[in-house]
């Protein structure tokens, strides 16, 4: 009986070999496409949260938040009251003041670099359904998106570390009197402190996110951009016996 299971086992094993059965191999050129529109589709997520997180940043009024009384510097010298209360209003006029337009911008890179990820899809799409012409069309659209995406977020990536020494710096005064202003002071000035505290931090992470993804975005699409090159010339995808996500 044992001997006959095994004969059972062995000719369902050549049937199945015989139908062609075999595991499906990874299509390299799909597979790199692939995860190339994942990460840019990820950078973009960011970038919008980080624009979107400038948006919801509620700094205290100047005249409350930049004071010596409320940032603790009542026995600082003079010429020390002068530089970090000037820190602190470098806060605001560098900062604070320019927050909806720093959202805009992040929003708007954001969408600049979704238009490569579009025509990426289109191209994928198009290898999905064997249509060799329309997946080389759109595959040539997204490298000329990928470069145009690759200029937007340039300007950008050089303008927001100035705006964050202006961010560190008013950070700096607020952070330097922590347990001094916590201890010494109760009601109004606290409250003053705090909501400049949580306004800077915010300002900060959203500065920190937004900045690494326009980094990651400017190198990612460069590369990507010779990624679509290289598979519409020489790498090309396999657009006869591609089945599903690679």
């Amino acid at each position: 009986p044992m001997a006959r299971a095994d004969s059972v086992w062995n000719d369902e094993d050549d049937e199945s070999s015989s139908d062609g059965n075999q595991p499906l191999d990874v299509d390299k050129p799909l597979c790199v496409a692939e995860s190339f529109a994942l990460t840019v589709t990820v950078l973009v997520l960011l970038l919008v949260w980080a624009g979107v997180g400038f948006w919801n940043v509620h700094a205290p009024g100047e005249s409350e938040l930049c004071t010596a009384e409320t940032l603790g510097l009542q026995n600082r010298t003079a010429e020390d009251k002068s530089k970090l209360l000037g820190r602190c209003h470098l806060l605001y006029t560098g900062v604070f003041d320019v927050l909806g337009i720093l959202g805009k911008v992040y929003i708007g890179c954001a969408i600049a670099c979704s238009a490569s990820v579009c025509a990426l899809a289109k191209g994928v799409s198009g290898v999905y359904r064997g249509e060799a012409g329309s997946a080389t069309r759109w595959f040539c659209c997204a490298a000329m998106a990928d470069v145009v995406g690759a200029l937007v977020v340039w300007v950008p990536s050089l303008l927001f570390p100035e705006i964050a020494v202006y961010a560190s710096g008013g950070m700096e005064v607020v952070h330097a009197y922590y347990w001094s202003i916590v201890a010494g002071h109760l009601g109004a000035e606290v409250a003053n402190w705090t909501s400049g505290y949580c306004a800077a931090s915010k300002v900060e992470l959203s500065l920190a996110v937004g900045s690494f993804c326009l980094l990651g975005l400017f190198w990612v699409l460069l590369l990507d951009a010779v990624r679509n090159l290289v598979t519409i010339s020489v790498w090309k995808p396999d657009y006869e016996h591609v089945e599903g996500v690679q």
